[in-house]
């Protein structure tokens, strides 16, 4: 067995002769109090010019639009993020958002945060929505490991925050879910086992909650210059895996990006600098910039088994990272 027969093999939805996301990725943010070690936020602290973007939340009137444009393909859209690369509880719409989306009819709605704004007040408004899923992205199972990893972050408040949201959704018999996250680098490399341990005796699979992992990967190739600080010597990004490369990427056939300022990247490894622009959901229908020939073109470039002759897709190492994913009930 190769590498890229671990991975998810492309699905194409269609319908009336268009492509339809059976995912759908709406950033409500763009904007970040952490600046974490494996993240591009941390390469824009030290360089701003690396900033691409406005930071910010999305207009209201242009979340509603997306919403209500996306209505009609809804029975066909498996699931919602809303969240990009920010931190959604610094969306103080976050809520009023949740509750708009379910009103139109879309299930599976999830989002990631760090969990270090998620106050006992936060932790009741959210609940209250009915979100399906909520992630902690915790990455480590030490105080040091975690706030080395996590700059900005307090380890004992985190853990706080989650496992008192975790015990509210318990008592109030809440629908939500938690998935405690862990991205395994070089500084926590020896800790999964610990992290898994501890998370399995706070969550509770009867409510369909897990515990998971993945390797670092490098953004699209933004965090190449970085791999000595953030690769274990024995983490997939020290190798070169041929069916990796030739292996065509479902995440531009299957998940439509929309960013904060309505921008479509190709995917989600371009969503910090945006540099493929698919088009802008705040002049034309999302699903048809999702099939913009432009797009398809990319797409065709990956189906021949070229997806190397696209520079950031070169530097890619998502599909390594997919390769090592492990999600395990508690």
């Amino acid at each position: 067995m190769t590498l890229a027969d671990k991975l998810p093999k492309p699905r194409m939805m269609m319908l009336n002769g268009l492509l339809i996301p059976r995912r759908v990725t709406i950033e409500t943010i763009y904007d970040c109090n952490f600046r974490c070690t494996m993240c591009p936020w941390s390469e824009a602290e030290s360089n701003p010019s690396t900033l691409g973007r406005k930071k910010g939340p999305m207009d209201q009137a242009l979340f509603k639009s997306i919403i209500d444009r996306l209505v009609p393909y809804s029975e066909h859209i498996e699931m919602m993020d809303l969240f990009s690369l920010g931190e959604p509880l610094m969306d103080r719409r976050i809520c009023e958002r949740i509750l708009y989306a379910k009103s139109r009819g879309f299930k599976n709605l999830a989002f990631a945060t760090n969990a270090s704004l998620l106050i006992p007040r936060i932790q009741q408004q959210l609940l209250e929505t009915g979100i399906e899923t909520i992630l902690f992205s915790i990455d480590g199972a030490t105080k040091e490991s975690y706030e080395k990893i996590r700059v900005r972050g307090n380890f004992e408040k985190v853990v706080e925050n989650c496992l008192g949201m975790i015990e509210r959704r318990n008592t109030g018999d809440y629908p939500t879910r938690f998935v405690v996250r862990f991205v395994r680098q070089k500084d926590n490399w020896d800790e999964w086992p610990m992290f898994r341990e501890f998370w399995s005796t706070k969550l509770n699979a009867s409510r369909r909650d897990l515990i998971g992992r993945y390797d670092v990967h490098t953004w699209g190739g933004s965090m190449r210059g970085k791999d000595d600080t953030l690769a274990h010597e024995n983490s997939v990004l020290t190798r070169r895996d041929e069916s990796i490369e030739r292996a065509p990427c479902f995440l531009i056939s299957e998940i439509l990006n929309i960013l904060a300022d309505g921008r479509v990247p190709i995917c989600h490894e371009d969503w910090h600098l945006a540099k493929f622009n698919m088009g802008n959901v705040q002049n034309a229908d999302p699903v048809e910039v999702f099939n913009a020939q432009h797009y398809w073109n990319f797409r065709r470039i990956h189906a021949a088994g070229k997806k190397n002759s696209i520079p950031m897709c070169a530097g890619c190492t998502v599909h390594y990272s997919d390769a090592t994913k492990e999600y395990v009930l508690p």
